[in-house]
């Protein structure tokens, strides 16, 4: 144990950063967890929050070479979140009319980003039994992601993280940000 210790605090002062992969602490620690057999759980449950934007591709990549290092059984899911517009909270009927379309738009816009990262995630063999899990519920994406992820507890969830403005941030709020808080689970942000 005494030795373990001593390993892991020379490896956090001796970082070391490749483009190919840059573990996070999260992960690292998680990693040596594993490699020392501490747990007795058969397969790792790694849920990935992601769309089909640039930075949960590039988080999905990093899932898939994080997965690739363990040396245990995992299940690596997808979770795609769909906020959908609550139904005619507006005095003004045109404005209901309005939500009802925008909703439309929205799961057509899902649906074209689901059908992506399937075709994504078909170019990697080891992710044969990934899957791409749909939540769709009449809230913001993080509320969805938040409530998956407590009821479904997996031992890491990984998400991307897209660098908001700071007006943006204030307006709209992170999502990565909100999750790391309120997930109950190991989180990694990748940027």
């Amino acid at each position: 144990m005494k030795h373990g210790l001593i390993s892991l605090i020379a490896n956090i002062f001796c970082w070391e950063r490749t483009e190919s992969s840059l573990l996070s602490l999260n992960s690292y620690l998680f990693l040596l967890t594993m490699s020392n057999n501490h747990t007795t759980v058969s397969t790792y449950h790694i849920i990935i929050a992601a769309d089909d934007s640039p930075i949960s591709l590039k988080a999905i990549n990093y899932a898939i070479d994080f997965c690739a290092k363990l040396s245990v059984p995992y299940q690596l899911n997808i979770l795609y979140a769909i906020g959908l517009n609550p139904p005619g909270l507006s005095t003004f009927p045109f404005i209901g009319r309005l939500d009802r379309m925008n909703n439309l738009d929205i799961e057509e816009d899902a649906k074209k980003a689901i059908n992506k990262l399937e075709e994504y995630l078909a170019k990697y063999q080891q992710t044969g039994s990934a899957k791409v899990i749909v939540r769709k519920d009449e809230k913001d994406a993080k509320y969805i992601i938040e409530e998956y992820v407590n009821n479904n507890p997996p031992d890491l969830l990984i998400m991307g993280s897209s660098n908001k403005e700071s007006i943006q941030k204030l307006v709209l709020g992170s999502v990565s940000d909100y999750c790391l808080h309120q997930c109950k689970c190991p989180v990694t942000i990748i940027k």
